[in-house]
């Protein structure tokens, strides 16, 4: 039969395989921290609003108009300048203009 000191150090290592095991079970969980600075990679239907922050460039060449070279343009866009605020900011690339912004603004989100 275990002492009462031999009996709380046995709970006390349990409890503390316990906790690690939940902690390890939580972080498996959790999604990547790049999640929203990367994008997912998949390719958006007509109907999809694509994500014009979070999207990479194959997602971005699916918008009318937009082309491997200008999906390049807003990726290092947001990188550099950060993220676009509304869906507007998007002519500060250069080749969007009103004309563009028309053609693809209700098919982009923020």
């Amino acid at each position: 039969m275990l002492r009462h000191e031999q009996r709380i150090a046995v709970i006390c290592l349990c409890l503390a395989m316990l906790a690690g095991a939940l902690i390890r079970a939580y972080k498996v969980s959790m999604p990547p921290e790049n999640i929203y600075r990367e994008g997912p990679k998949v390719m958006f239907s007509e109907g999809t609003p694509v994500n014009i922050n979070t999207s990479e460039e194959d997602a971005l060449c699916d918008l009318k108009g937009i082309g491997p070279k200008t999906a390049e343009k807003i990726v290092a866009s947001r990188k550099t300048e950060g993220p676009f605020v509304t869906r507007e900011d998007i002519m500060r690339i250069k080749g969007i203009g009103p004309e563009k912004y028309a053609k693809i603004k209700d098919r982009i989100s923020v």
